[in-house]
């Protein structure tokens, strides 16, 4: 696996603490990864905000506490 593979990954939280250092390392040389990580990054954080908030129907707590116990 390459380090354009582990793009995902690393938005992602996934790679281990030497993976994400390697990683690191390699986006302060290639350009295109940083891109993406940066495209990426916006992206996501902009998530939140894409959806309508939305209200839960009202019975939705006991539903569930009742389905728990």
């Amino acid at each position: 696996m390459s380090e354009h593979d582990l793009v995902i990954d690393y938005i992602n939280h996934q790679l281990s603490e030497e993976e994400r250092k390697k990683f690191e390392e390699h986006l302060e040389n290639c350009s295109e990864c940083r891109r993406e990580v940066e495209e990426l990054q916006m992206l996501m954080s902009d998530l939140p905000y894409s959806a309508d908030p939305v209200e839960p129907p009202a019975d939705l707590k006991d539903r569930v506490l009742s389905a728990t116990f």
